[in-house]
């Protein structure tokens, strides 16, 4: 099997390029999370940074030639992705 670094490159500039995008677009909305006791910065953080990761990593799978329906396993990744996404990793 072959490594193709191809993919990589391309996820790696979609999410550097999408990052200040998706940044001021969670400024704009104040889709922010604030400050508090609880947390380590002092001043409100924009959310929303993994949705460029998430496009970026997806434009890699895409173009390494991988569809998340041609395989289950595929399908499981693809999935546990989107849910990671939409659920979310902060507490």
């Amino acid at each position: 099997m072959k490594f193709n670094s191809l993919p990589l490159l391309v996820a790696f500039v979609v999410t550097f390029i999408l990052t200040p995008v998706v940044r001021r677009i969670a400024l704009s909305l104040r889709i922010l999370d604030y400050p508090n006791i609880r947390k380590t910065h002092n001043s409100s953080m924009p959310l929303l940074g993994s949705i460029s990761v998430y496009l970026g990593f997806l434009a890699g799978l895409f173009l390494s030639g991988f569809h998340p329906f041609f395989g289950k396993e595929l399908f499981i990744l693809f999935s546990a992705t989107t849910l990671l996404l939409v659920v979310g990793g902060s507490g």
